[in-house]
């Protein structure tokens, strides 16, 4: 059943996009699951793509797979993680058994650890066939390359969750003079002052997110420092009381929102913070234009990727993000050059998991001293911001993903080799969320299994900022 053989053209390859009917549970999947779809759309014209969405239930699945025996596609891609798609590869297998054999091309999400011992069940089914899993950053490549068994490259390839070029972008009527953040902040000279600096969050208002985390910090630096007076920070999205369910700290409906309050009670931010709700595409792309940078200091444990930062940056946008998962990934160019991503670090030790409040400092008072600087040597910030915008689009826009995908098909997938010890561990904690108990104990060293998996989602040697 297996495929083995040299590399191969794109010629003659027929190709089934075999996805769940109806919208994804996270905006986020919603937003990736369908540029993904728009991706395959710009393989080369040799390759005759077909889409299935089943229910993936008994009835659904054999339709598809009698529809499939039909096409004999050369390869099925599943573009997304969850639902794990059981009952499909199992019918499949059983139908393959006698008859083609397609390779399996799956598209991974952070949602993978959450579902991983429905993934390990699939083991023995999905070594049937040639597999390919898609990764989105080079963080997830390492978490899962960890739980692979994998001696060929091609069984687990980089392929970041693209953005769509015509809808995020630079808009030069939107004017921020924030041009980019930049290699040192001078510590002690201050230019007048040349407005507020504009900062933006967008996504969920939880804790894992570290919006809290930032309001702390930000009544800290305005504590310490004369020029954070002049910071104004929008928050837009909707409050989430996931809480922190893998070590088993639930939150009850309403205390994210409760939370919020009460440090603005505590905190004399008067009009430095500013919460604008849950924007439209047209709003969100307005405040991602308007901001001098975007801002994100999440931690959340499966923070594999990142759409809000992507957005940002292919507005033209600079951001300051913890380098935890994915995020890592963004800052693409070098720093000393064009400072698109500032990167505050972070770790895991005995007391949990930390991100540095001095890169988080440093960040925004090198932003504040280039909002100024700008203002004396005249507007090249919309160049700076436009060519940023470019160079995103460049390497994370759905055309370039397409592009990426058509490389990488040109090589055949291998055999499915199995999953590690590491997953099997992790599989066996995941599956304490079944039966309503958190999967560790902490979230830091003290917690073998949590460390051996998550000391992935620290970005090695990041923080060479200043």
């Amino acid at each position: 059943m297996l495929k083995n053989g040299k590399p191969r053209s794109m010629r003659c390859q027929k190709i089934a996009l075999v996805y769940s009917a109806g919208a994804p549970i996270w905006q986020s999947a919603q937003t990736i699951r369908g540029n993904i779809l728009r991706a395959y759309a710009f393989l080369p014209t040799e390759c005759k793509i077909e889409k299935f969405e089943t229910a993936y239930n008994s009835d659904d699945v054999k339709a598809t797979i009698a529809a499939l025996e039909t096409l004999r596609p050369d390869i099925i891609v599943i573009p997304e993680s969850y639902p794990v798609p059981t009952l499909f590869l199992q019918q499949l297998a059983a139908s393959v058994a006698v008859s083609w054999g397609p390779e399996i091309h799956i598209h991974l999400y952070g949602d993978f650890t959450f579902a991983s011992a429905k993934w390990l069940a699939l083991e023995s089914t999905l070594k049937q066939f040639a597999v390919r899993f898609y990764v989105a950053s080079t963080a997830q490549k390492r978490l899962i390359g960890s739980f692979l068994n994998c001696t060929e490259n091609s069984a687990l390839e980089l392929c970041p969750f693209p953005i769509r070029e015509d809808v995020f972008k630079f808009e030069p009527e939107i004017t921020s003079a924030a041009a980019f953040i930049q290699t040192s902040a001078p510590s002690s000279t201050h230019i007048e002052n040349s407005g507020p600096l504009n900062l933006l969050y967008t996504g969920r208002l939880s804790r894992q997110k570290g919006v809290f985390l930032f309001l702390q910090w930000l009544a800290r630096l305005r504590s310490e420092s004369i020029w954070a007076q002049n910071i104004r920070i929008k928050f837009a999205g909707v409050f989430d009381d996931i809480g922190t369910p893998l070590w088993g700290d639930s939150d009850l409906s309403g205390t994210s929102f409760s939370l919020w309050q009460t440090m603005l009670k505590n905190h004399d931010f008067g009009s430095a913070v500013e919460y604008v709700g849950n924007l439209d595409k047209a709003a969100l792309k307005r405040a991602y234009g308007e901001a001098d940078a975007y801002v994100s200091l999440s931690l959340y444990h499966d923070e594999d990727y990142g759409m809000s930062p992507l957005e940002a940056l292919s507005c033209g946008t600079p951001c300051v993000l913890t380098d935890w998962g994915g995020f890592g990934s963004f800052a693409v160019r070098p720093y000393e050059q064009h400072k698109d991503v500032a990167l505050c670090r972070t770790h895991i030790d005995e007391g949990g998991v930390g991100v540095s409040y001095q890169d988080f400092a440093k960040a925004l008072e090198a932003l504040w001293l280039q909002k100024q600087a700008a203002q004396m040597i005249g507007d090249r910030h919309g160049t700076i911001k436009k060519n940023r915008s470019d160079f995103y689009h460049n390497h994370f826009g759905v055309r370039a993903t397409g592009q990426r995908l058509a490389d990488f098909l040109k090589t055949p997938a291998t055999g499915f080799a199995g999953f590690t010890k590491a997953l099997r561990n992790h599989a066996l904690r995941a599956q304490r969320l079944d039966e309503g108990q958190p999967p560790y104990t902490a979230a830091s060293k003290q917690d073998r299994v949590y460390y051996e998996t998550y000391r992935n989602y620290v970005t090695p040697k990041s923080g060479l900022i200043y």
